[in-house]
C-alpha cells in the first residue's frame, strides 16, 4: 500500500514538473515582433532539415562555448524539439545575464503562435 502511494506521488511529480519545463513563455508572438531573435538549440541536422524563418542556431550542447556570440542588449525566444532543451538554454542563457531570454517550446508549437 505504501508502495503504491509512492509511486503515485512520484509520477504526479513528474507530471507537473514536465508541465513546468515545457510550458513556453506567453506573448512570444508580441516579442518576436519586437524583435526577439529566435534561437533554435536543436543539432546542427535538425536545423538544416527544418527550422523557422530567420532562426538562429547554437545547440544546446554548444551554449556554454558559443554564448559570446550573442548580444546581452537582445531579447532571445529559444526553441528546439520537444521543449525540453529550449528550457535549459534559457535557464543558461539568464544566469549568464541574457535576461531578456524565453522559452518558445517546441517548433512545431512556437510555429504556430508566431502565425
Amino acid at each position: 500500500m505504501v508502495f503504491l502511494i509512492i509511486v503515485s506521488v512520484s509520477i504526479l511529480f513528474l507530471l507537473v514538473a514536465l508541465y513546468f519545463v515545457r510550458k513556453p513563455d506567453k506573448e512570444l508572438a508580441q516579442k518576436h515582433k519586437n524583435g526577439a531573435v529566435l534561437l533554435d538549440v536543436r543539432s546542427k541536422g535538425e536545423f538544416a532539415s527544418a527550422t523557422i524563418s530567420g532562426a538562429i542556431n547554437i545547440p544546446h550542447n554548444e551554449l556554454a562555448k558559443r554564448i559570446d556570440e550573442l548580444d546581452k542588449s537582445k531579447s532571445y525566444i529559444t526553441f528546439c524539439s520537444q521543449g525540453v532543451r529550449s528550457v535549459k538554454a534559457k535557464r543558461a542563457l539568464r544566469s549568464k545575464g541574457y535576461l531578456q531570454s524565453y522559452n518558445g517550446g517546441a517548433i512545431h508549437d512556437l510555429e504556430r503562435k508566431l502565425e
